[in-house]
């Protein structure tokens, strides 16, 4: 299956390959013709000297392509020899002949071109020729041709030998992972998820030994098809075009890897600094939060976002630096995406800047830490997470309330834990007596009612405020303190103040008016119980009716 699988890759693969390296070779040849003056003379795929000006009706590109046809002819024909080619100097003519045959004539502009003397040319340029066309003939001779073979045959065997060995081996790496263990890798499991199992372990190394040998193998043929190329002399030039092609992807990594050496050794610097800046910032902000290292006028609760907002702007200063010298930082199309990438976050991040600055603030405003019973806008709860885009609020019903710091910000807000531990959270709840109850009796039952309330301080002791004077009845706030101000606490002590409440004026006699009503009490029943007077009907009606005066 994989020498099927391979025979089709390459059977599709190799007439690309030969389309791009002939069109390669054409487009580096077309390069190396050009010239910024005259034309260039080719024979063999070399330029051996330029022409300028015309001669006769010929101009200076016709002339480049006489010449080379001439030199072809020539090197083709075999019969002139090499030493057969001289210059010539015929008074206001140089020029340059194989025996009677006339190959080019130097010219006035070719001279000004040059800088020399027309004879110094012209036996340059006989020099050239000489040399070109003893290569020429040597490169096609048979022995040149018959060697060319045999060191083909030669590399055909050895990359038979190199395939056969990588097959092997390749079959007992893979035999050598089947009879593999547990893998022993740091990220085997995640808590209780396992990430790597032993099939999918070894699996994967079957594949990557796969990809390696199917990637050798390629590029040992690709190689191979180069070296075969250069021993004739009719494919040598695409060997060298084939050559490049494989071998430029690799030239241009390296190259680029060592022209950035320098800008990576000033970022690696830079990354070791911020490092140690960082491993420092964080071990004094911990000493702060702590308590082992005190700074006046810098609370211990703001060491957390301290040394969060230390590193960020650490970050965003490494970043800054950094940044030009980043491979690729100053190629459009990076810069290009970074212009887009800061206008889309513009757009989006309005809100998420406005809040992220109001939890700045209310970090160092410190109007509550978590832990805290607080009442924000409407919410009231205990802070169970602050910071710095939200803070979230747990109500006395369980439910976590999730408010953007911008509208904390705009809203009012009443921390009762604030001076609770050192003074005390005082507690207070109204109810409403008539005027027939002494206030100094209704004064010692409310006060008692607190006191005998679990989680009432004694001291300081609880007291009394008659807050009002109504039509009906008197209003008297009961005010204890407490310092557990716990927010299910704090819900229990208001519920066993109220029963207390309720037992002791019940017990005293003293019927409380709320919700208010008056009746006419010729034997209609109170709302004490065990005081009961009047008929079931009246009493019904007044508790379906509280603010209607009802007649028996």
């Amino acid at each position: 299956m994989p020498r099927r699988w391979f025979e089709n890759l390459a059977a599709g693969i190799l007439p690309i390959v030969v389309a791009c390296v002939l069109t390669g070779h054409s487009r580096a040849q077309a390069q190396d013709l050009q010239s910024e003056q005259g034309a260039p003379a080719v024979f063999d795929g070399q330029a051996l000297f330029t022409v300028c000006g015309k001669t006769g009706q010929y101009t200076a590109e016709e002339r480049a392509l006489v010449i080379g046809k001439r030199l072809v002819s020539l090197a083709e024909s075999g019969r002139i020899l090499p030493d057969a080619i001289r210059a010539i100097d015929r008074g206001t003519v140089s020029g340059i002949v194989a025996e009677d045959q006339l190959l080019l004539a130097i010219t006035e502009e070719d001279v000004t071109l040059t800088g020399r003397t027309r004879q110094e040319l012209a036996t340059d340029y006989a020099h050239r020729i000489r040399r070109a066309l003893a290569d020429y003939r040597e490169k096609w001779s048979l022995k040149r041709r018959l060697l060319g073979g045999l060191y083909a045959l030669l590399t055909t065997v050895l990359l038979v030998l190199v395939i056969s060995v990588l097959r092997h081996s390749r079959r007992k790496l893979c035999a050598r992972i089947e009879h593999l263990g547990e893998p022993s890798v740091p990220l085997r499991k995640i808590q209780r998820q396992e990430v790597i199992v032993s099939t999918q372990y070894k699996s994967f190394l079957v594949t990557l030994a796969g990809i390696g040998y199917w990637a050798l193998l390629l590029t040992l043929v690709g190689v191979f098809i180069a070296v075969v190329m250069s021993f004739f002399p009719r494919t040598v030039s695409y060997a060298t075009s084939l050559s490049d092609w494989l071998l430029s992807p690799l030239k241009d990594f390296g190259g680029g890897i060592a022209a950035y050496l320098p800008n990576l050794f000033f970022v690696a610097v830079i990354c070791f600094v911020t490092y140690f800046v960082l491993k420092l910032s964080t071990f004094i902000f911990t000493a702060i939060q702590d308590g082992k290292i005190s700074i006046e006028g810098f609370y211990p609760d703001w060491a957390g976002p301290t040394s969060h907002l230390v590193r960020i702007l650490v970050y965003l200063l490494v970043v800054i630096i950094t940044y030009p010298y980043l491979p690729g930082s100053k190629s459009p199309v990076f810069q290009g995406i970074s212009v887009f990438l800061g206008f889309l976050l513009s757009l989006g991040s309005s809100s998420v800047v406005a809040n992220t600055v109001a939890g700045t603030i209310l970090t160092y405003m410190r109007p509550f830490r978590q832990g805290d019973r607080v009442t924000i806008g409407e919410t009231q709860g205990v802070i169970v997470e602050k910071s710095l885009l939200v803070t979230r609020v747990r109500t006395p019903k369980n439910v976590v309330v999730t408010i953007p710091n911008g509208s904390v910000m705009g809203s009012q807000i009443i921390n009762f834990s604030t001076l609770a531990q050192e003074e005390g959270l005082i507690l207070h709840t109204t109810v409403t007596i008539g005027y027939d109850a002494p206030w100094r009796k209704v004064h010692e039952l409310l006060i008692n009612a607190a006191l005998t309330t679990e989680h009432i301080l004694k001291e300081p002791a609880p007291f009394v405020l008659q807050t009002s004077l109504d039509d009906f009845y008197i209003t008297y706030e009961i005010n204890a303190y407490t310092d557990d101000t716990r927010i299910e606490i704090m819900e229990i002590t208001y519920s066993t103040l109220h029963q207390n409440i309720q037992d002791a004026f019940n017990a005293a006699g003293v019927e409380i008016m709320s919700p208010h009503y008056t009746s006419l009490r010729d034997g209609n029943e109170t709302t004490i119980p065990g005081h009961r007077g009047g008929s079931n009907e009246t009493s019904q009606m007044i508790q379906l009716f509280p603010n209607k005066r009802v007649k028996p």
